[in-house]
């Protein structure tokens, strides 16, 4: 797979960035089927963004959905006209360590630091600061869209490493994403302070425990 150093459009896509409204920090622990195009698994599952159309005749994202289980973070997009965003023309950049003096500065924004970045369903470092460092080893990306293509779903896995030194990706309670494409005109998600924020959320205590009683039955019946 051929990775596109893309950076034509850094000094464009701050001003042709859309306005965009955030719901809150999300945190939504669900299993989803990425391969179900019917989307049911993301039922229940809050919008943490919306981005007015401003990018016709491109990947021009609507809304954004994401939730978590303990092995996967989960992200749904809808599109205002069909599109594919999952070609090398679009980036997905992540803030890991809520540190902005950290990473590769997106669109030179000086308060969004992305640790890494998904194209074309491969990941890359960018922990040093410049675009490309390197791969990500386990990134267990799988993709699905609905019929009309105008909604997109897509995982990451939880237990990805930098391929350089095998350190954990995530490695921390809470990200920022910011989406991007170059198709066309420059089409950013953010809000006011740049990025859609997340943070892992964790199993309902009756489903915690659940789990530990399944467990400690197990355990009594072996040592049975």
């Amino acid at each position: 797979m051929m990775m596109h150093r893309n950076l034509g459009w850094l000094g464009a896509a701050a001003v042709c960035a859309g306005t965009f409204s955030v719901a809150s920090w999300g945190s939504t622990f669900k299993i989803i089927d990425v391969t179900d195009t019917t989307f049911a698994g993301w039922a229940g599952v809050p919008m943490l963004a919306s981005d007015p159309a401003d990018n016709p005749g491109g990947v021009d994202f609507a809304d954004v959905y994401i939730a978590n289980d303990q092995n996967y973070l989960y992200v749904r997009l809808t599109l205002h006209e069909a599109a594919d965003p999952f070609t090398f023309m679009s980036n997905y950049f992540f803030d890991t360590d809520a540190d902005s003096l950290t990473g590769f500065l997106v669109f030179g924004q000086p308060n969004f630091g992305s640790e890494f970045f998904i194209q074309s369903g491969s990941g890359f470092d960018q922990r040093g600061g410049t675009f490309n460092e390197g791969t990500l080893t386990g990134v267990g990306f799988l993709s699905s869209s609905n019929p009309g293509a105008t909604d997109y779903q897509f995982r990451v896995s939880r237990a990805a490493t930098y391929t350089s030194d095998a350190l954990p990706v995530f490695n921390g309670d809470s990200i920022e994403i910011v989406l991007q494409t170059d198709t066309g005109t420059a089409d950013v998600v953010q809000d006011g302070v740049f990025g859609i924020p997340y943070t892992f959320a964790v199993p309902e205590p009756s489903t915690a425990l659940a789990v530990l009683g399944l467990g400690g039955l197990a355990w009594a019946r072996r040592r049975r």
